[in-house]
């Protein structure tokens, strides 16, 4: 389980942090202020190990697929980084 996650230029979200994570979190906002893109960072992190994640949730999100995801990440690396509880 998580209990802290943090994003660094991941779609519009820029160093958004998650302080406290519990087993159960809900993401309230108005509509364009990232909670999409949040849940896509927390999706990402959790499929860490598979590489063709990030191309997967590029054709959900476009409507025209086919093109490489890499392409529109520009010169910034993508960060998303997570404290995992202690078991």
């Amino acid at each position: 389980m998580l209990t802290s996650f943090v994003v660094e230029r991941y779609r519009g979200l820029q160093n958004v942090e998650v302080p406290t994570l519990g087993q159960f979190n809900l993401f309230t906002g108005m509509n364009g202020i990232g909670k999409t893109s949040l849940g896509e960072a927390l999706w990402l992190f959790h499929g860490r190990d598979n590489p063709s994640l990030l191309w997967n949730i590029h054709i959900q999100r476009t409507e025209l697929g086919g093109h490489n995801p890499l392409l529109k990440l520009g010169g910034s690396p993508i960060s998303i980084k997570a404290k995992e509880a202690q078991t």
